[in-house]
Protein backbone atom coordinates (compact mmCIF):
# COMPACT_ATOMS: atom_id res chain seq x y z
CA UNK A 1 0.00 0.00 0.00
CA UNK A 2 1.65 3.26 -1.40
CA UNK A 3 1.36 6.55 1.01
CA UNK A 4 2.32 9.98 1.13
CA UNK A 5 5.71 10.86 1.36
CA UNK A 6 7.29 6.71 -0.06
CA UNK A 7 9.84 7.63 -2.55
CA UNK A 8 8.94 5.10 -6.01
CA UNK A 9 10.55 4.24 -8.90
CA UNK A 10 8.77 3.91 -12.13
CA UNK A 11 9.04 4.54 -15.77
CA UNK A 12 7.60 8.08 -17.09
CA UNK A 13 5.28 6.84 -20.56
CA UNK A 14 4.42 10.58 -21.69
CA UNK A 15 3.66 14.34 -20.60
CA UNK A 16 -0.03 15.63 -19.62
CA UNK A 17 -1.70 18.29 -20.09
CA UNK A 18 -0.46 19.94 -17.03
CA UNK A 19 3.00 20.51 -15.58
CA UNK A 20 3.60 16.63 -14.55
CA UNK A 21 4.58 13.70 -17.06
CA UNK A 22 2.64 10.79 -16.22
CA UNK A 23 4.11 6.98 -15.56
CA UNK A 24 2.56 3.73 -13.77
CA UNK A 25 3.52 1.55 -10.75
CA UNK A 26 1.56 -2.27 -10.81
CA UNK A 27 0.82 -2.80 -6.83
CA UNK A 28 1.27 -6.45 -5.80
CA UNK A 29 -2.41 -8.07 -6.23
CA UNK A 30 -4.10 -5.36 -8.39
CA UNK A 31 -5.47 -5.45 -11.74
CA UNK A 32 -4.32 -2.15 -12.94
CA UNK A 33 -1.68 -0.13 -12.60
CA UNK A 34 -1.75 2.71 -10.66
CA UNK A 35 -1.38 6.15 -12.35
CA UNK A 36 1.41 8.75 -11.28
CA UNK A 37 1.88 12.57 -12.53
CA UNK A 38 5.37 13.29 -11.83
CA UNK A 39 6.52 17.00 -11.85
CA UNK A 40 9.51 17.35 -13.35
CA UNK A 41 10.15 14.26 -14.95
CA UNK A 42 10.48 13.23 -19.15
CA UNK A 43 9.23 10.72 -21.08
CA UNK A 44 11.12 7.64 -20.93
CA UNK A 45 13.36 7.95 -18.17
CA UNK A 46 13.41 5.61 -15.12
CA UNK A 47 12.93 8.31 -11.90
CA UNK A 48 12.49 7.92 -8.07
CA UNK A 49 10.05 10.39 -7.22
CA UNK A 50 8.22 11.11 -3.42
CA UNK A 51 4.29 10.85 -3.47
CA UNK A 52 2.47 14.17 -2.19
CA UNK A 53 -0.81 13.44 -3.00
CA UNK A 54 -3.37 10.44 -3.51
CA UNK A 55 -5.95 11.55 -5.61
CA UNK A 56 -7.66 7.57 -5.58
CA UNK A 57 -7.56 6.82 -8.89
CA UNK A 58 -4.09 8.28 -9.31
CA UNK A 59 -1.27 10.24 -7.40
CA UNK A 60 1.03 12.99 -7.35
CA UNK A 61 4.27 13.44 -6.64
CA UNK A 62 7.82 15.17 -6.83
CA UNK A 63 10.82 14.18 -9.07
CA UNK A 64 13.84 13.17 -6.31
CA UNK A 65 16.16 11.19 -8.74
CA UNK A 66 16.38 10.85 -12.69
CA UNK A 67 17.99 7.51 -12.66
CA UNK A 68 18.07 7.13 -16.68
CA UNK A 69 17.73 10.33 -18.35
CA UNK A 70 15.57 10.89 -21.60
CA UNK A 71 17.10 12.11 -24.33
CA UNK A 72 14.20 14.37 -24.60
CA UNK A 73 15.10 16.29 -21.31
CA UNK A 74 17.28 19.97 -21.85
CA UNK A 75 18.99 22.00 -19.74
CA UNK A 76 16.36 24.92 -18.93
CA UNK A 77 17.39 27.96 -20.12
CA UNK A 78 15.47 30.12 -17.06
CA UNK A 79 17.63 30.71 -13.43
CA UNK A 80 14.23 30.04 -11.89
CA UNK A 81 12.59 27.89 -13.73
CA UNK A 82 10.66 25.11 -11.42
CA UNK A 83 10.43 27.50 -8.79
CA UNK A 84 8.88 30.26 -11.04
CA UNK A 85 5.02 29.36 -12.12
CA UNK A 86 5.10 30.66 -15.84
CA UNK A 87 6.99 28.05 -17.60
CA UNK A 88 6.62 24.05 -16.92
CA UNK A 89 8.22 22.20 -19.91
CA UNK A 90 11.60 24.32 -20.34
CA UNK A 91 13.22 20.72 -19.18
CA UNK A 92 12.71 18.82 -22.59
CA UNK A 93 13.90 20.03 -25.62
CA UNK A 94 11.47 21.66 -27.65
CA UNK A 95 10.89 19.51 -30.65
CA UNK A 96 9.60 16.94 -27.79
CA UNK A 97 7.65 19.87 -26.44
CA UNK A 98 5.81 19.56 -29.91
CA UNK A 99 5.80 15.92 -30.03
CA UNK A 100 4.15 16.05 -26.95
CA UNK A 101 2.16 18.59 -27.66
CA UNK A 102 0.10 16.59 -30.72
CA UNK A 103 0.41 13.66 -28.89
CA UNK A 104 -1.71 15.26 -26.05
CA UNK A 105 -4.26 16.56 -28.76
CA UNK A 106 -4.64 13.29 -30.39
CA UNK A 107 -5.30 11.63 -27.53
CA UNK A 108 -8.01 14.13 -25.81
CA UNK A 109 -9.99 13.94 -28.99
CA UNK A 110 -9.93 10.43 -29.90
CA UNK A 111 -11.20 9.37 -26.50
CA UNK A 112 -14.10 12.18 -26.50
CA UNK A 113 -15.42 12.01 -29.87
CA UNK A 114 -14.09 8.01 -30.50
CA UNK A 115 -13.05 9.04 -33.67
CA UNK A 116 -9.32 6.65 -34.18
CA UNK A 117 -6.11 8.24 -33.17
CA UNK A 118 -4.30 6.93 -36.61
CA UNK A 119 -7.15 9.12 -38.44
CA UNK A 120 -6.98 12.18 -36.37
CA UNK A 121 -3.22 11.78 -36.97
CA UNK A 122 -3.49 11.96 -40.44
CA UNK A 123 -5.02 15.40 -40.55
CA UNK A 124 -3.29 17.01 -37.97
CA UNK A 125 -0.80 19.42 -38.99
CA UNK A 126 1.77 21.10 -36.25
CA UNK A 127 3.02 24.81 -36.76
CA UNK A 128 5.91 25.61 -34.55
CA UNK A 129 7.19 28.20 -33.36
CA UNK A 130 9.71 30.46 -35.13
CA UNK A 131 11.24 31.73 -32.13
CA UNK A 132 10.93 29.25 -29.10
CA UNK A 133 11.85 31.49 -26.58
CA UNK A 134 11.85 35.87 -26.27
CA UNK A 135 8.31 35.64 -28.20
CA UNK A 136 6.48 36.77 -25.36
CA UNK A 137 5.16 40.64 -26.31
CA UNK A 138 2.85 41.16 -23.74
CA UNK A 139 3.33 39.80 -20.12
CA UNK A 140 2.42 40.62 -16.16
CA UNK A 141 4.95 40.49 -13.26
CA UNK A 142 4.94 41.65 -9.84
CA UNK A 143 7.22 43.01 -7.58
CA UNK A 144 7.96 44.02 -3.40
CA UNK A 145 11.31 46.09 -2.44
CA UNK A 146 13.74 43.02 -2.99
CA UNK A 147 12.92 43.06 -6.97
CA UNK A 148 10.69 41.72 -9.57
CA UNK A 149 9.44 38.37 -10.78
CA UNK A 150 6.45 35.70 -11.29
CA UNK A 151 4.61 34.29 -8.53
CA UNK A 152 5.07 31.24 -7.70
CA UNK A 153 2.59 28.59 -8.80
CA UNK A 154 -0.82 28.97 -6.54
CA UNK A 155 0.62 31.21 -4.30
CA UNK A 156 1.22 35.05 -4.02
CA UNK A 157 5.14 34.62 -3.05
CA UNK A 158 7.35 36.49 -5.92
CA UNK A 159 9.91 34.16 -7.24
CA UNK A 160 12.49 37.21 -8.10
CA UNK A 161 14.44 37.37 -11.12
CA UNK A 162 16.66 39.18 -13.45
CA UNK A 163 15.39 37.82 -16.85
CA UNK A 164 12.74 36.01 -18.66
CA UNK A 165 14.00 33.43 -21.51
CA UNK A 166 10.49 33.67 -23.24
CA UNK A 167 10.29 37.94 -22.84
CA UNK A 168 10.40 39.87 -25.93
CA UNK A 169 13.74 41.55 -26.08
CA UNK A 170 12.33 44.73 -25.94
CA UNK A 171 10.19 43.87 -22.50
CA UNK A 172 13.31 42.73 -20.84
CA UNK A 173 15.19 45.56 -21.74
CA UNK A 174 12.32 47.38 -20.08
CA UNK A 175 12.72 44.99 -17.23
CA UNK A 176 16.16 45.82 -17.04
CA UNK A 177 15.74 49.12 -16.48
CA UNK A 178 12.88 49.20 -14.28
CA UNK A 179 14.81 47.22 -11.72
CA UNK A 180 17.74 49.67 -12.26
CA UNK A 181 16.24 53.08 -11.99
CA UNK A 182 12.72 52.53 -10.18
CA UNK A 183 12.20 53.40 -6.59
CA UNK A 184 11.21 49.79 -5.37
CA UNK A 185 11.09 50.49 -1.59
CA UNK A 186 8.98 53.33 -2.34
CA UNK A 187 7.02 51.24 -4.80
CA UNK A 188 5.92 48.70 -2.23
CA UNK A 189 5.55 50.85 1.13
CA UNK A 190 1.75 51.07 0.57
CA UNK A 191 0.91 47.33 -0.15
CA UNK A 192 4.06 45.42 -0.09
CA UNK A 193 3.54 44.80 -2.99
CA UNK A 194 2.97 46.09 -6.75
CA UNK A 195 2.54 44.93 -10.59
CA UNK A 196 3.89 45.82 -13.74
CA UNK A 197 2.79 45.35 -17.08
CA UNK A 198 4.16 45.19 -20.38
CA UNK A 199 3.34 45.13 -24.05
CA UNK A 200 4.89 45.51 -27.24
CA UNK A 201 2.51 47.88 -29.89
CA UNK A 202 2.81 47.06 -33.40
CA UNK A 203 5.28 49.54 -33.67
CA UNK A 204 7.21 47.78 -32.06
CA UNK A 205 7.13 50.26 -29.09
CA UNK A 206 6.51 49.14 -25.33
CA UNK A 207 4.01 50.11 -23.19
CA UNK A 208 4.20 50.25 -19.43
CA UNK A 209 1.30 49.76 -16.74
CA UNK A 210 2.20 49.84 -12.87
CA UNK A 211 -0.56 48.89 -10.69
CA UNK A 212 -3.67 49.10 -13.33
CA UNK A 213 -6.07 46.75 -14.30
CA UNK A 214 -4.87 43.93 -15.77
CA UNK A 215 -4.48 43.95 -19.45
CA UNK A 216 -4.43 47.72 -19.49
CA UNK A 217 -3.67 47.99 -23.01
CA UNK A 218 -6.60 46.14 -24.47
CA UNK A 219 -6.34 41.94 -25.01
CA UNK A 220 -3.58 40.87 -27.42
CA UNK A 221 -2.21 37.54 -28.30
CA UNK A 222 0.95 37.25 -26.41
CA UNK A 223 3.11 35.55 -29.34
CA UNK A 224 2.56 38.05 -32.48
CA UNK A 225 4.44 35.65 -35.37
CA UNK A 226 2.23 32.51 -33.84
CA UNK A 227 -1.13 35.29 -34.25
CA UNK A 228 0.09 35.76 -37.51
CA UNK A 229 0.17 31.68 -38.57
CA UNK A 230 -3.30 31.52 -36.53
CA UNK A 231 -5.07 34.36 -38.51
CA UNK A 232 -3.72 32.73 -42.04
CA UNK A 233 -4.80 29.86 -41.27
CA UNK A 234 -8.39 30.69 -40.42
CA UNK A 235 -8.77 32.72 -43.31
CA UNK A 236 -7.60 29.93 -45.76
CA UNK A 237 -10.37 26.78 -44.06
CA UNK A 238 -13.10 29.91 -43.99
CA UNK A 239 -12.47 30.80 -47.69
CA UNK A 240 -15.46 33.24 -48.62
CA UNK A 241 -18.80 33.46 -49.26
CA UNK A 242 -21.82 36.28 -48.46
CA UNK A 243 -22.42 36.06 -44.64
CA UNK A 244 -19.16 35.48 -42.06
CA UNK A 245 -20.40 35.06 -38.36
CA UNK A 246 -17.58 35.43 -35.81
CA UNK A 247 -18.49 34.51 -32.58
CA UNK A 248 -16.36 35.42 -29.52
CA UNK A 249 -14.33 37.38 -32.26
CA UNK A 250 -13.34 40.58 -29.72
CA UNK A 251 -12.23 42.78 -32.61
CA UNK A 252 -11.85 40.84 -34.92
CA UNK A 253 -8.32 39.91 -34.55
CA UNK A 254 -9.18 36.21 -36.69
CA UNK A 255 -11.37 37.70 -39.24
CA UNK A 256 -9.64 41.10 -40.47
CA UNK A 257 -8.02 39.12 -43.75
CA UNK A 258 -11.40 38.21 -44.29
CA UNK A 259 -12.45 41.80 -44.98
CA UNK A 260 -13.41 41.50 -48.64
CA UNK A 261 -13.31 37.79 -49.25
CA UNK A 262 -17.09 37.97 -47.31
CA UNK A 263 -19.71 40.45 -47.98
CA UNK A 264 -20.56 40.73 -44.48
CA UNK A 265 -18.93 40.16 -41.53
CA UNK A 266 -20.73 39.89 -38.12
CA UNK A 267 -18.53 39.33 -35.18
CA UNK A 268 -20.05 39.16 -31.40
CA UNK A 269 -18.71 39.42 -28.14
CA UNK A 270 -20.00 41.04 -24.86
CA UNK A 271 -16.57 42.63 -24.60
CA UNK A 272 -15.91 44.73 -27.57
CA UNK A 273 -17.24 47.88 -28.28
CA UNK A 274 -20.28 47.31 -30.89
CA UNK A 275 -23.71 48.40 -31.28
CA UNK A 276 -26.77 47.26 -29.39
CA UNK A 277 -28.28 44.32 -31.24
CA UNK A 278 -31.63 45.64 -30.72
CA UNK A 279 -30.20 48.63 -32.83
CA UNK A 280 -29.68 46.25 -35.98
CA UNK A 281 -33.13 46.49 -37.91
CA UNK A 282 -33.76 45.59 -41.20
CA UNK A 283 -31.34 43.85 -43.90
CA UNK A 284 -27.76 43.63 -42.54
CA UNK A 285 -25.39 45.87 -44.45
CA UNK A 286 -22.25 44.97 -46.43
CA UNK A 287 -18.87 45.17 -44.80
CA UNK A 288 -18.16 44.38 -40.80
CA UNK A 289 -20.14 44.60 -38.26
CA UNK A 290 -19.36 44.34 -34.32
CA UNK A 291 -22.30 43.37 -32.37
CA UNK A 292 -21.79 44.23 -28.53
CA UNK A 293 -23.83 41.34 -26.82
CA UNK A 294 -23.49 37.60 -24.98
CA UNK A 295 -22.50 35.35 -27.81
CA UNK A 296 -24.96 32.78 -26.11
CA UNK A 297 -27.89 35.59 -26.08
CA UNK A 298 -26.81 36.03 -29.46
CA UNK A 299 -27.77 32.55 -30.43
CA UNK A 300 -30.70 32.26 -28.21
CA UNK A 301 -32.45 35.72 -29.48
CA UNK A 302 -31.47 34.23 -33.38
CA UNK A 303 -30.71 37.84 -34.50
CA UNK A 304 -29.06 36.78 -37.48
CA UNK A 305 -32.97 36.23 -38.61
CA UNK A 306 -34.28 39.72 -37.56
CA UNK A 307 -31.12 40.88 -40.72
CA UNK A 308 -33.03 38.75 -42.79
CA UNK A 309 -29.91 35.89 -43.05
CA UNK A 310 -31.35 32.65 -43.13
CA UNK A 311 -27.84 30.96 -42.25
CA UNK A 312 -23.82 31.85 -42.57
CA UNK A 313 -22.03 30.71 -45.40
CA UNK A 314 -19.02 30.48 -42.06
CA UNK A 315 -18.90 30.53 -38.57
CA UNK A 316 -15.60 30.93 -36.97
CA UNK A 317 -16.02 30.35 -32.86
CA UNK A 318 -12.96 30.69 -30.44
CA UNK A 319 -14.45 31.03 -27.27
CA UNK A 320 -12.72 31.26 -23.72
CA UNK A 321 -10.71 28.59 -22.49
CA UNK A 322 -14.04 26.47 -21.06
CA UNK A 323 -15.17 25.93 -24.53
CA UNK A 324 -18.80 26.70 -26.15
CA UNK A 325 -20.73 24.38 -23.94
CA UNK A 326 -24.23 24.55 -24.31
CA UNK A 327 -23.15 27.06 -27.23
CA UNK A 328 -21.93 24.27 -29.30
CA UNK A 329 -25.27 22.81 -30.14
CA UNK A 330 -26.60 26.01 -30.99
CA UNK A 331 -24.48 27.13 -33.13
CA UNK A 332 -24.59 23.70 -34.95
CA UNK A 333 -28.27 24.21 -35.34
CA UNK A 334 -27.42 27.36 -37.81
CA UNK A 335 -26.31 24.43 -40.19
CA UNK A 336 -23.23 26.69 -41.99
CA UNK A 337 -21.74 24.91 -44.43
CA UNK A 338 -18.15 25.54 -42.63
CA UNK A 339 -17.48 25.62 -38.81
CA UNK A 340 -13.85 26.72 -38.25
CA UNK A 341 -13.84 25.89 -33.96
CA UNK A 342 -10.66 28.24 -32.29
CA UNK A 343 -9.59 26.00 -28.91
CA UNK A 344 -6.49 27.02 -26.14
CA UNK A 345 -7.59 23.76 -23.97
CA UNK A 346 -8.01 20.33 -25.84
CA UNK A 347 -10.28 18.98 -22.89
CA UNK A 348 -12.84 21.58 -23.81
CA UNK A 349 -12.06 21.18 -27.79
CA UNK A 350 -13.04 17.65 -27.22
CA UNK A 351 -16.13 17.96 -25.49
CA UNK A 352 -17.75 20.30 -27.94
CA UNK A 353 -16.88 18.78 -31.02
CA UNK A 354 -18.99 15.61 -29.90
CA UNK A 355 -21.93 18.34 -30.45
CA UNK A 356 -21.12 19.09 -33.76
CA UNK A 357 -19.76 15.47 -34.64
CA UNK A 358 -23.40 14.14 -33.75
CA UNK A 359 -24.88 16.80 -35.40
CA UNK A 360 -23.87 16.29 -39.57
CA UNK A 361 -20.79 17.52 -38.95
CA UNK A 362 -17.84 15.83 -39.93
CA UNK A 363 -14.06 17.12 -38.85
CA UNK A 364 -11.28 18.26 -41.95
CA UNK A 365 -8.41 19.12 -41.17
CA UNK A 366 -6.47 20.01 -37.10
CA UNK A 367 -3.86 22.51 -36.76
CA UNK A 368 -2.10 22.54 -34.08
CA UNK A 369 -0.12 25.82 -33.09
CA UNK A 370 2.45 26.29 -30.40
CA UNK A 371 1.77 29.67 -29.20
CA UNK A 372 3.28 29.27 -25.53
CA UNK A 373 6.74 27.06 -26.22
CA UNK A 374 8.06 26.20 -22.96
CA UNK A 375 4.17 25.70 -21.69
CA UNK A 376 2.13 22.52 -21.96
CA UNK A 377 -0.48 25.28 -23.54
CA UNK A 378 -0.91 25.14 -26.95
CA UNK A 379 -3.82 26.74 -29.79
CA UNK A 380 -5.87 24.28 -31.89
CA UNK A 381 -7.72 25.32 -34.95
CA UNK A 382 -10.49 22.52 -36.24
CA UNK A 383 -11.96 22.40 -39.67
CA UNK A 384 -15.78 21.32 -39.77
CA UNK A 385 -17.78 20.94 -42.92
CA UNK A 386 -21.48 19.99 -43.23
CA UNK A 387 -22.87 16.76 -45.11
Amino acid sequence: MMKVNDIVELRIDRMSYGPAAVGRIQLPGEPRAMVVFVRGAAPGEQVSAKLTKNNKSYWEAELVEVLERSPKRAEPPCPVFGRCGGCQWQHLSYESQLEAKAEILVHQLARTTKIDEAELRTKLTTHAAPSPLGYRARLQVHGDKKGIGYFAESSHKIVHTERCPIAHPKIQAAWTEFVTKRPLAEMASATGQYKIEWSVTDTGQVSEAVNRKHGAFGFTQVNPEQNTVLAGIVAELAGSGDVLLDLFGGDGNLTNALTGKFARIVSVDSFNEGEDPTSLGGPLASGRTFVKERVEDFLVEKRWLDWGVERPDCIIADPPRNGLREAAGRTAGLQAPRIILVSCDPSTLARDLTAFTSSRYRIGRIHLIDMFPQTYHMETVVELTAY
